[in-house]
């Protein structure tokens, strides 16, 4: 079904709304059983909001809201507005897409923010048969008529949005299983006893945040004065006494609990998680901010990050909360500009040390 589209999609590199509509939608739907020359496939429905490209109808009331935009256009600029025609009609699924980028939503769901209602999110030219695959579960004619399409929608949510939590629970207070699972993995691994409390130890620190206290790292220079955190010394990237490929290890101390590091990469990500788990709604004002002419440090469509450097978006990117992605072609300096825009946000103190070949913000 999509390999045809997706074909015809790598030849073009612009569409209209419109033509998205004409070329991929429709055909699209179709393919999943849906008469688009009839009543159950509705252009241009008006809703109370709005007017949405497509209302699809079962026995005459609409089940899913389709919104197109054109070709290579950043969804994440549009997802409110569909979200609330949505959620005024009463639609339980709606559909976002350029094309190519189609991102699936729960817009009726209680007590999940906005944020979170976004299911599944695809790139048809990745995987077609992936995407075919979850087009067939989602919006078939078929799965929405008989009701497994919200079924199975419900359930994908609710397993993104609660599995970190269940996990957090497990090994906060590890069931016997669990540890008996990795101690024996461990046995396998190292070819002798392990010290179960060791392991449950472990546990314990990853149900912390994995980050280490400051005297499991031995190294008393990086302690935070107090007095001196009152005010916000910042060292700005570009006067780093030492190039960035002599740090081998990278330390964050984030309210006098630190953890190490094998690259910044690995240190912002885990700085900007931390603080959206703290501010919500951090990642969506750092999004709008951490704009260069052509660059965005995040973004949740990952092709947006790097401008018209598609191939980049494709190789140098990475996962953080809430569907947002993270640039990663960037260097030492460039990730230290990110953490200091992060703190200027929420209004965190920051400041930065080195001691070659270890660089360490210390965040408060």
């Amino acid at each position: 079904m999509l390999e045809n589209i997706a074909y015809k999609l790598n030849q073009r590199y612009h569409l209209n709304e419109h033509q998205v509509c004409q070329y991929v939608i429709l055909p699209v739907l179709e393919a999943l059983g849906w008469d688009t020359w009839s009543e159950e496939v509705v252009p241009q429905y008006k809703s109370a909001r709005g007017i949405v490209d497509y209302a699809l109808f079962i026995d005459g009331r609409p089940k899913v809201f389709i919104e197109a935009k054109n070709l290579g256009e950043f969804l994440s600029a549009h997802e409110e507005q569909l979200l609330r025609y949505a959620y005024t009609e009463g639609i339980e699924l709606a559909v976002l897409t350029n094309g190519k980028e189609w991102w699936f939503y729960l817009p009726t769901e209680r007590n999940i923010k906005w944020d979170d209602r976004k299911f599944v999110s695809l790139n048809i030219l990745d995987n077609t048969s992936y995407a075919e695959e979850q087009f067939r579960k989602y919006i078939s004619k078929d799965s929405v008529s008989s009701g497994y399409a919200l079924k199975q929608a419900r359930s994908t949510l609710l397993t993104k949005l609660y599995i970190t939590e269940i996990w957090q629970d497990m090994i906060s207070e590890p069931e016997e299983l669990l540890v008996d699972l990795i101690s024996e993995k461990l046995r396998q691994k190292i070819n002798t006893d392990v010290d179960i409390n060791i392991v449950r130890e472990f546990l314990h620190n990853m149900s912390e945040g994995t980050f280490l206290q400051m005297e499991d790292i031995n190294m008393h220079y990086y302690e935070v004065n107090e007095n001196e955190s009152k005010l916000k010394h910042t060292k700005p990237a570009s006067v780093l006494k030492t190039k960035s490929k002599k740090f081998r290890e990278f330390i964050l101390v984030y309210k006098n609990k630190a953890r190490k590091f094998r690259s910044m990469k690995d240190l912002v990500k885990t700085l900007l998680n931390t603080i959206e788990d703290e501010n919500n709604g951090f990642l969506n004002v750092f999004y709008k901010k951490g704009r260069g002419k052509k660059r965005v440090f995040i973004s949740r469509n990952p092709q947006e990050l790097y401008g018209d450097r598609i191939d980049l978006s494709a190789k140098h990117k990475d996962i953080l909360r809430g569907d947002w992605y993270i640039g990663t072609n960037y260097s030492v300096q460039n990730f230290i500009q990110m953490a200091q825009l992060a703190c200027e946000i929420v209004n965190y103190n920051l400041k930065i040390e080195e001691q070659e070949p270890i660089l360490c913000l210390i965040v408060s």
